[in-house]
């Protein structure tokens, strides 16, 4: 149950770092 958690926490952790990074890519271009 622990290790499902970590799972779900870390990708989601993953998708706001990434879109943060593609944010500031994008805004950057601009």
């Amino acid at each position: 149950m622990v290790g499902k958690r970590a799972e779900i926490v870390g990708g989601i952790v993953l998708i706001v770092v990434g879109a943060t990074i593609l944010y500031e890519h994008l805004t950057a271009a601009a």
